[in-house]
């Protein structure tokens, strides 16, 4: 649940681009896990891990962006867990990107 360096970058760039912004917008932050979880086959306790683990990647880039100085009046963050699989995971294994937070920016 650690955002990388890169993405950090990102998330930087989207903080400053909303402080000079003259428009209000919300954000809301979804994390998501893969369905993958070694050495565990109570399907309720997979879940549950999936869920807490993907709460703990939107909380990640939640405290980045709020470190960059957005307001956390306007950020909901949601956890989906492994419910969502990404349609779209490019070079990367389904697993990987199934791993992800995704942002949404919505103007009030």
């Amino acid at each position: 649940a650690k955002v990388g360096g890169a993405d950090k970058k990102s998330l930087r760039e989207l903080a400053e681009s909303l402080a000079h912004s003259n428009s209000k917008y919300t954000l809301k932050i979804v994390g998501y896990a893969s369905k993958r979880l070694d050495h565990v086959t109570d399907f309720a306790m997979v879940k549950e891990v999936n869920l807490k683990m993907a709460q703990k990647r939107a909380d990640a880039v939640r405290a980045v962006l709020e470190k960059a100085g957005i307001s956390v009046d306007i950020i909901q963050v949601e956890a989906k867990g492994d419910a969502v699989s990404n349609p779209s995971p490019g070079d990367r294994t389904q697993e990987e990107a199934d791993r992800r937070v995704d942002v949404y920016m919505d103007e009030k």
